[in-house]
């Protein structure tokens, strides 16, 4: 009698694969959220710090500066916006020298009457991480970079 060939899987094998599959993408769905979560807390704890060079980069450059003036300055091959011989709190001053991606939101305001640029990063559901870069009030004065503490995990 000739064995009978068998292709495929039987009913009860395919049920513990799907029981196996189940199991393991009930594990797994609770910790991709804390990923993304330590993620973007990652990556705002890298935002902060390319802010932190930026102001060291800028100020470096300025004191540097042939002309004395650093109102506009250029590193790197892009003009960077310049206040009181620090990075202007702007789209073109310390956000383009921090080199900070496209999804980070921006918000220009001023705190007692010095500009400021808030950066944020959205979450699937609300604000996540944010901090604000406070420009230098008059020249010989630091910037100043504010976070809130509850900001950010």
């Amino acid at each position: 009698m000739p064995a009978l060939l068998r292709h495929g899987l039987s009913r009860i094998e395919l049920a513990v694969c799907v029981v196996v599959i189940g199991v393991l993408t009930s594990l797994l769905l609770p910790r991709i959220s804390e990923w993304q979560a330590e993620g973007r807390a990652l990556h705002w704890s890298h935002a902060i710090a390319a802010v932190n060079r930026a102001v060291v980069i800028f100020q470096a450059a300025c004191s540097s500066s042939p002309q004395g003036n650093c109102n506009s300055l250029v590193i790197n091959g892009q003009t960077i916006a310049g206040a009181n011989g620090n990075a202007a709190a702007s789209p073109d001053g310390i956000v383009r020298l921090a080199g900070l991606p496209a999804e980070v939101q921006l918000r220009e305001h001023q705190i007692n009457g010095v500009p400021a640029i808030t950066m944020s990063l959205r979450g699937p559901d609300t604000d996540l991480c944010n901090f604000t870069y406070v420009q230098a009030p008059m020249s010989g004065t630091a910037p100043v970079i504010l976070r809130p503490p509850a900001s950010c995990p």
